[in-house]
């Protein structure tokens, strides 16, 4: 908890796991997950990664070198 301003980015949000939100991690398979979500009605992980990848990015040259 802060008390500092900030705002919620949706583009990074956590991993979306389908039908296995909330469910035994030992459901899940073997990393690296790949594109099994995706069946399931989840991320896959390509999606995922170029998802916050550009979200950094835009954040990164929106921000101007600001620390805080």
């Amino acid at each position: 908890m802060t008390d500092l301003p900030y705002k919620r980015i949706k583009g990074l949000k956590e991993w979306n796991f389908g039908r296995f939100e909330g469910e035994h991690e030992y459901l899940n398979p073997a990393l690296p997950y790949r594109d099994f979500f995706v069946q399931f009605g989840g991320d896959g992980e390509d999606e995922v990664q170029k998802r916050i990848s550009d979200c950094l990015l835009d954040i990164m040259q929106q921000e101007e070198g600001r620390n805080t």
